[in-house]
């Protein structure tokens, strides 16, 4: 052990310790100040400049026009041009116009190319505007 070191039975205890042990009611004013002294009140300022980008929410659903046309002819130009619905289509053709939309051969001639063209063209338009119509009347 250290010979520098007092043990804590050694250490001098009070054994009258005083009686009053209040604060004095005399604080001088210059004390008195520093004490009682109120903090002023912390106020929150918010910037309200500050521009913050917010995305409305409905341009995030919104389709542009092109776009919507893009996708659209895409799809219908895959569905014309299978066999099946081709056929389909240039018996209707055939039945309302007669044989002007065959060739003698069984093949479609360039009437009938002409005509199979303009129904794509006006069921794509028809569609589109249904398209409108639908998303103008719920969204």
């Amino acid at each position: 052990m250290d010979q520098n070191t007092t043990n804590i039975n050694e250490l001098p205890i009070e054994q009258n310790p005083p009686e009053n042990r209040e604060m004095p009611l005399d604080i001088p004013r210059s004390i008195d100040r520093t004490i009682h002294q109120e903090e002023p009140e912390k106020k929150v300022h918010f910037n309200e400049n500050t521009y913050v980008k917010h995305i409305p929410k409905t341009s995030l659903y919104e389709i542009s026009e092109t776009n919507k046309i893009i996708v659209l002819a895409t799809i219908f130009f895959l569905l014309f041009s299978d066999n099946k619905v081709r056929n389909y289509i240039m018996t209707i053709l055939v039945g309302i116009f007669g044989d002007i939309m065959k060739l003698p051969s069984g093949g479609v001639s360039k009437i009938g190319l002409v005509a199979y063209s303009f129904v794509y063209g006006c069921s794509l338009v028809i569609l589109i505007q249904v398209i409108d119509i639908l998303i103008n009347k719920y969204l």
